[in-house]
């Protein structure tokens, strides 16, 4: 009743291990020199995470592309508003590579908004506050 058993499942298991094992032993901190198992676990570990990372960032960058196209059409071509959907959403890494797995580097799924820091900055400067004295006048 168990129908026709093929090596396959037994094989897939077998790759399943050592794919395992690979990630489990090369994932531990670096020593002074970096082994060949490190190197391989990283690299392994960096394909593993592209594979789902990849398509999730690209999905973002093209819906946020999409968002603030539309963001500059209905404000009648005002870019300011729409670098503020573009820089976050199409900004950042598009690709794990192996120094951001060991830490080295900063994986940033989203751009920076160095935009918008610079227009606080410029409105902040732009008001400047005064004190007045409080006496009424004409004393």
């Amino acid at each position: 009743m168990g129908g026709v058993r093929t090596g396959l499942g037994r094989r897939a298991r077998r790759i399943a291990v050592i794919v395992g094992l690979t990630v489990v032993l090369g994932a531990r901190p670096a020593a002074a020199e970096d082994s060949f198992l490190s190197n391989a676990g990283v690299g392994l570990g960096t394909a593993l995470v592209n594979v789902l990372y990849i398509p999730a960032k690209l999905t973002y960058a093209t819906v946020g592309g999409l968002i603030g196209g539309l963001a500059w059409v209905l404000t009648l071509g005002d870019t300011d508003t729409a670098m503020g959907v573009w820089e976050p959403t199409m900004g950042g890494s598009y690709v794990v590579t192996p120094d951001m797995l060991r830490g080295k580097e900063p994986i940033e799924f989203s751009g920076t908004t160095t935009y918008q820091e610079e227009v606080v900055e410029e409105v902040s400067e732009e008001y400047e506050i005064r004190e007045y004295d409080a006496r009424p006048p004409g004393e």
